[in-house]
């Protein structure tokens, strides 16, 4: 019987801190989105997230390490979304055009997420830089296998 409880408040504390995590990220999402990452403030996420700064350094080192969380949830969206069709159907160049097509809308519907992958990551330092030149990186090579 102890072990049940125990197990059920493990589970319940695991699904809270993802709750508190996606809500992080959003907040990080959004604020980035609005005022850029060099304006981005721990706090700013906090009060967007309607978090304590003690969950957050829970969850977080610190803004870059969040701010690296959420590129890399942004990012498997928007890599998800260029996904979606595996097989292609058309020409070449015309699939290329779809998959393209797919992404920027994508991210035209998205501009926080469009900025906080497009626009910001060199605001972060080698860190964020990384991560962009590996994702385009990435993407160059998936559109190179859809052929």
């Amino acid at each position: 019987m102890l072990t049940a409880a125990v197990s059920t408040e493990s589970v319940r504390a695991s699904v809270r801190r993802e709750a508190n995590r996606r809500r992080a990220l959003a907040a990080m999402t959004e604020v980035v989105g609005e005022r850029g990452y060099p304006e981005t403030t721990v706090r700013d996420v906090l009060v967007r997230a309607r978090m304590s700064r003690r969950t957050f350094y829970e969850l977080f080192d610190n803004r870059e390490d969040c701010f690296l969380a959420a590129y890399e949830h942004a990012r498997g969206e928007a890599l998800a979304w260029l996904d979606r069709d595996h097989e292609p159907r058309e020409p070449f160049l015309q699939h290329l055009t779809s998959a393209l097509t797919r992404v920027l809308e994508h991210l035209a519907a998205r501009p926080d997420f469009a900025r906080l992958l497009l626009v910001e990551p060199p605001a972060v330092g080698p860190s964020g830089v990384e991560r962009h030149e590996r994702t385009m990186s990435e993407l160059a090579d998936r559109l190179a296998r859809s052929r």
